[in-house]
């Protein structure tokens, strides 16, 4: 916060004709910077999941963030849904444009059998597991939800294959593994903590399929890293990653056990859906690329840098703080 909100802004006082790139615009900004900015903001899930962070936290995003975006020349949603929720925090839709977020396709297509063998003996695990990419969040991520569907399963005698949560502990994970310690997910569930990257390709592909159940993203990039590894896909239908999947994903209610049972159980017994939701996976993940990323931001930066003037900073009404928690 303090190169940001000092040092940057000193050092780009000697900058002429120049745009600042700020690309995660949701954490840090520069509100006292005298060049041009566009602003990425991947996601303000802070004012829909309202115990996501601490207190003090929750006011730097809620409160001082939302004020600095104010001074953006461009804000770049990298979603339609995050797009909606910078509208609704009462900044100025003119402002605002989406690019969505790409995928390295090729480096999750091809995976060499050792980088395979090496991934699972890092987790301790034979293909055909199910996989959650997430830091060990609650309640945001949803582990506790997605736990609760498996105990169903099996409890009912479903043959369910262990589930991986690849992904360092975060907010209140003590609860998430309180939950996986319980006698009836004894042996059930792996947590695989923090995944080297080079891991992550092959536990993609090694995994009988990826079950995202988040309650809030920004745009759910494991969704089209797994697509890209041929891997099937189980997520939530919530906005933005019923967007981004669309129909190449299994959709369930996040907030309903049974839906996420049902889906789950759905996938199991019908092997043949594995090979429809590969291919549509396939022809998914070709539309989304770093590359045609890259072009629309760098268009972005020169049309704040060739603007006659910086636009005028709004303030916003009480109206807007009020929209802006969604009421």
């Amino acid at each position: 916060i303090l190169w940001h909100s000092a040092l940057l802004p000193a050092r780009l006082l000697a900058a002429r004709d120049t745009v600042l790139l700020l690309p995660a615009g949701n954490r840090r900004l520069c509100p006292l910077s005298p060049a041009r900015q566009v602003v990425v903001v991947h996601d303000l899930n802070q004012f829909d999941v309202t115990e996501k962070y601490d207190p003090l936290r929750m006011f730097y995003v809620q409160q001082l963030l939302r004020r600095g975006l104010l001074r953006a020349d461009k804000l770049v949603a990298v979603s339609g849904h995050t797009a909606n929720q910078l509208r609704r925090a009462g900044l100025p839709a003119d402002r605002i444009a989406v690019v969505e977020n790409g995928v390295d396709a090729e480096r999750f297509m091809h995976v060499p059998t050792s980088a395979r063998k090496a991934a699972l003996e890092h987790v301790g695990l034979k293909p055909g597991y199910l996989l959650y990419v997430s830091r060990i969040e609650h309640p945001g991520k949803n582990h506790l939800r997605l736990l609760e569907a498996v105990a169903q399963l099996r409890r009912d005698g479903v043959d369910v294959p262990p589930l991986l949560f690849a992904g360092s502990d975060w907010k209140d994970a003590e609860a998430v593994h309180a939950r996986a310690a319980q006698p009836d997910l004894q042996g059930a569930v792996v947590f695989g903590g923090f995944v080297p990257d080079e891991h992550l390709p092959s536990l993609y592909a090694e995994a009988g399929a990826l079950v995202f159940p988040s309650l809030a993203e920004g745009f759910g990039l494991p969704m089209l890293e797994a697509m890209a590894a041929d891997c099937p896909v189980l997520c939530s239908d919530r906005s933005p990653m019923s967007d981004i999947a669309a129909e190449a994903a299994l959709p369930f209610d996040p907030e309903d056990v049974d839906s996420i049972r049902s889906t789950l159980a759905t996938f199991l017994h019908h092997p043949n859906l594995h090979l429809k939701l590969v291919r549509r996976g396939r022809e998914r993940v070709a539309r989304y690329n770093w590359r045609s990323n890259a072009d629309r931001l760098w268009t972005l930066a020169r049309e704040a840098l060739q603007a006659p003037a910086r636009a005028p900073r709004p303030t916003l009404s009480p109206l807007d703080q009020g929209a802006s928690h969604g009421r």
